[in-house]
């Protein structure tokens, strides 16, 4: 009988103490055996750290010989097995493989190590193992291949019969190649095998590596079949209901890729009978199909909303009738699991929507793959992306053959990658189009502010230009259009005796568009679009010459060139003259300007408040849909008269980033709480994504409309708005544009907004979530409203741009005596002289002053005693006559025109008559000879005004 005694073990490796009554050898080898396999997942650990992530191979040999004989020690199992070394077990085996393996991984050989080491776990199933085997084939240099099936079903296949399909009948085994021949007759005829456990695991985003399913055929002709890929708890034989991703092959001919029941993509095969298909599925979602030499076939993305299954997906392989009762055949010879490196294309320094530092240069289109930036083009009857385009040798082709319309089909941006900004002085962004000239006869690139409607070319305004070939008289001719050009109007249109174009570029500046090709004029085009901060979509697709021509389209490559400008400068007035006006619409308070409010659910009272000088809200999560709180103009915020056609308006915001998480800003000509629900007519909001593909970052957004084809919108580092931005916000609005820019930072703008002259708009400013239900922060400080003064401006300038209630009557005659004086008479020479005659019959008070004219001169003037404020524009043989202000307040509706003829007399077009605020009538009279020029104003109840210009020669 043994001793029994207590012993006090602390193990090394965990430092946890085991207290243990000996009660004999059984006993102690049990804890013995214990202790070594912890020192065995350890030394898996400790070694793949060498060979892999240290990247240190020991070939020496003695640390070879002195490896081996722990790898002996800790992996056979020797020192603690009493299992008898002639009669091998599962068990054993299992160990000679992993010591194998270690052979393999000590000589470098990481993928023979591997496969060793899954041999092993074939026969012995080891979780730690499995980790360390994972492990290692998540940092392989090279691809490692795995075996799922080849030509048996063993234990990791069962039988797919359904839909009149018999496996017992339609399935035969030759030379280890699955064959199943379903004769007509048989409905569906689903016959095949699907996988008993998972095989197949999605990975993660952030990973590395990509998986890579090989499915190789026998050298018999495969007909009509179905790959699918379904989760792990889902029905392997009903692959049409449960499938994620499924790929057929019909008639030997047509490859189609469908995603959750949808078809995404389809190609016509060219090159006879398909041996090999592979599905990679990569960590940002993209789905490819290649054949045998790596071509993609189809492409497409699993939804961003789609949930894995982090169990895994198993896989079913099937014959599938191209039509109820065909016939169908599948010639299977192996599957393989390949892990490949990934490298996603839109990296963090090569997103083109990234605010521009200095320089960036990056590839927007490879050729190969269509990215989320990406979206199939079509446009008119017969043209259809997945007849007519596939990949081939790099490149994008677009084959449309004679008879399909005007055979438009290509690819466009979903969303802008061209955007301009630090666009001062020095800045160039060019976009480069690259073609195989030998398979190309029509193309047309274009830039478009606005997302093009469905089936429709691409909106306006645009830049487009468009190059075909004529196969009869072996010439090409280039079409370039501009909007505001009509409708297939070129600007300028040129023909060419050479071969379609190698390169074509669209270059933008601040003074314009340029176009760069062979033979092209580099002049640059003025547009209004060439603006700081403004965005463009890009669309490439075929167009043939004529109508139902065939053409050809080879595009290889897409290529963005951004360079910085340099900053540009604030307008400055003329010394001495004072900036327009701030006017102050909120600082914190509630007053004449707003009102608290909310909407669908989110009572200001409830979750808002002032303090601190700030108006905060914090609505919770779980409120409504659209829950959202903050302020509701009590007037119109936007009030623009004609002073929006020569400059622009800002709102600012003072907002709190540490206190928000999202807020957006909506204008409507009407006082609305919700004016979402109200066809507003502009929106912006800046959202602190939770989910999808932003997650973590801000969404930067500018609206025009409900329409969801006028959006743009920009993503922005959660790190730059939280850590650098100062809160300050500035809404830019011009005749028919908007902008709104972050202070130091990302911008957005876009033009076709209906503002403009005569603009009235109401404005809500209100908290916002990012998905339906989520909770929302805001704190804002304070908002100002300004005017864009002009560079240089002048005392007179001021006057046009400052409100009616700022307007200073006494000032302004000052000025325009200053204005006016005989002193400038001298500088003048060969003009036409006139007398300005203010007269008023109700204090019989009477002005002259004389002053001469010069062409292309602005002069402004106004009545003492009535307040009337005017404005004369000369210049090219016309005379233009506004009214701006009457008594302090603004009408600046009135309008008249001149024109002179050869002898220099002045006749009318047309007569104006008004009714302007606050009441009466204004004419404008002409003399028969065109010599005299007289302005009367009736107010209501008042007596009359006249203005009058009378012409006189320099002599008089």
């Amino acid at each position: 009988m043994e001793n029994s005694s207590w012993t006090r073990v602390q193990t090394a490796d965990t430092g946890q103490v085991y207290s243990e009554k000996t009660v004999g050898r059984e006993q102690r080898k049990k804890f013995e055996k214990n202790t070594m396999k912890k020192l065995h997942r350890y030394f898996y650990t400790f070694m793949s750290t060498l060979t892999v992530k240290w990247e240190i191979y020991l070939n020496a040999p003695g640390a070879v010989l002195l490896v081996l004989l722990f790898s002996c020690f800790f992996l056979t199992g020797t020192c603690w097995s009493d299992s008898n070394p002639s009669t091998p077990s599962p068990n054993v085996t299992a160990k000679a493989l992993q010591l194998a393996g270690t052979r393999l991984q000590l000589k470098g050989d990481l993928r023979g190590a591997v496969l060793k080491y899954r041999q092993s776990l074939g026969l012995q199933p080891n979780k730690k193992l499995e980790n360390i085997v994972l492990f290692l084939e998540q940092r392989l240099d090279k691809s490692v291949k795995k075996v799922l099936f080849e030509g048996n079903l063993g234990d990791q296949w069962n039988e797919l019969a359904a839909f009149g399909g018999d496996f017992k009948k339609f399935v035969r085994i030759e030379d280890n190649v699955l064959v199943v021949d379903v004769p007509e007759g048989n409905s569906w005829g689903k016959t095949g095998i699907r996988s008993v456990k998972p095989l197949l695991k999605i990975p993660e985003k952030q990973g590395k590596f990509a998986e890579k399913l090989i499915f190789s055929f026998g050298p018999k002709r495969s007909t009509d079949f179905v790959l699918a890929i379904i989760p792990a708890n889902w029905d392997g034989n009903l692959e049409w209901r449960s499938h994620h991703i499924r790929v057929g092959l019909k008639n030997s001919s047509s490859l189609t890729l469908w995603i959750k029941g949808r078809e995404v993509m389809r190609t016509n095969l060219t090159s006879g009978s398909l041996e090999q298909i592979g599905i990679i599925v990569r960590p940002d979602r993209l789905v490819l199909v290649t054949d045998g030499t790596d071509t993609i076939l189809l492409q497409g993305y699993l939804p961003d909303n789609l949930p894995l299954y982090k169990d895994g997906y198993r896989i079913s392989v099937l014959t599938h009738a191209p039509e109820n009762g065909m016939k169908a055949k599948l010639v299977l010879k192996k599957i393989d699991l390949e892990h490949v490196p990934y490298e996603e294309l839109a990296k963090a320094e090569n997103d083109p929507t990234i605010w521009l530092d200095k320089t960036q240069k990056t590839v927007l289109f490879d050729g190969r793959i269509l990215d989320k930036r990406w979206s199939k083009y079509q446009i008119g009857k017969g043209s259809n992306f997945s007849q007519h385009v596939r990949f081939v040798g790099g490149h994008l082709f677009a084959d449309v053959p004679k008879g399909i319309g005007w055979g438009k089909v290509g690819i466009m941006s979903s969303i802008p990658l061209v955007w301009l900004d630090k666009f001062g002085k020095g800045a160039e962004t060019r976009v480069r189009f690259n073609f195989d000239p030998d398979q190309t006869t029509g193309f047309v690139v274009a830039l478009a502010s606005m997302n093009a409607s469905a089936g429709n070319e691409p909106s306006e305004p645009r830049a487009l230009l468009y190059w075909r070939k004529n196969e009869n008289t072996n010439t090409t001719k280039a079409s370039f259009f501009l909007t505001p050009n009509k409708p297939w109007k070129p600007l300028w249109e040129q023909e060419f005796s050479n071969k379609m174009p190698e390169e074509v570029s669209f270059i933008l500046t601040p003074g314009g568009i340029q176009i760069e090709a062979p033979g092209i004029s580099k002049d640059i085009i003025p547009w209004e679009l060439a603006a700081a901060s403004q965005s463009f979509r890009i669309y490439v697709y075929s167009q043939p010459e004529k109508y139902k021509e065939p053409v050809k389209m080879a595009l290889k490559q897409i290529l963005l060139e951004r360079k910085a400008g340099e900053p540009v400068e604030p307008p400055t007035s003329q010394k001495g003259v004072e900036s327009l006006p701030v006017k102050v619409l909120f600082d914190g308070k509630i007053n004449e300007w707003w009102e608290a409010a909310g909407v669908a659910g989110a009572e200001f009272s409830k979750f808002g408040h002032f303090e601190n000088d700030q108006m905060r809200v914090d609505v919770p999560s779980k409120i409504s849909n659209k829950a959202r709180a903050g302020l509701l103009s009590k007037k119109p915020i936007i009030n623009f008269n004609e002073r929006i056609l020569s400059t622009s308006h800002k709102l600012k915001l003072n907002i709190d980033p540490q206190k928000s998480t999202g807020f957006e800003i909506l204008f409507h000509p009407g006082k609305h709480v919700d004016m979402w629900g109200n066809n507003f007519k502009a929106a912006m909001s800046l959202v602190r994504c939770s989910e999808g593909p932003c997650a973590g970052k801000y969404t930067l957004l500018l609206q025009n409309n409900r329409n969801p084809n006028h959006i743009w919108s920009r993503t922005i580092n959660a790190d730059w708005v939280e850590k650098k931005w100062d809160g300050r916000l500035t809404i830019e609005t011009g005749n028919r544009w908007m902008a709104v820019h972050l202070s130091g930072g990302p911008s957005v703008r876009s033009s076709g907004f209906n503002i403009g002259k005569n603009s009235k708009l109401y404005m809500t400013v209100y908290s916002r979530n990012y998905k339906n239900y989520g909770p929302a922060k805001f704190a804002l400080e304070k908002i100002t409203s300004e005017w864009v003064m002009p560079d240089g401006m002048t005392h007179m300038d001021r006057f046009v741009y400052v409100d009616d209630e700022d307007f200073d009557a006494d000032a302004f005659l000052d000025n325009l005596a200053d204005e006016l004086s005989l002193k400038n008479q001298s500088t003048l020479s060969g003009q036409t002289r006139n007398i300005l005659e203010h007269k008023s019959t109700k204090d019989s008070t009477r002005s002259r002053r004389q002053m001469e004219i010069e062409v292309g001169r602005e002069i402004r003037f106004r009545s003492t005693s009535s307040e009337l404020y005017m404005t004369a524009r000369y210049g090219a043989g016309k005379i233009e006559v506004s009214c701006s202000t009457i008594e302090g307040k603004a009408v600046r509706t009135f309008s008249g025109s001149l024109i002179s003829d050869k002898n220099n007399k002045y006749k009318l077009i047309g007569q104006a008559k008004f009714k302007p605020s606050p009441g009466g009538d204004v004419y404008y009279k002409f003399s028969s000879n065109g010599q005299l020029v007289e302005t009367l104003w009736q107010p209501k109840g008042k007596h009359p005004v006249f203005l009058r210009w009378t012409r006189v020669s320099k002599t008089d």
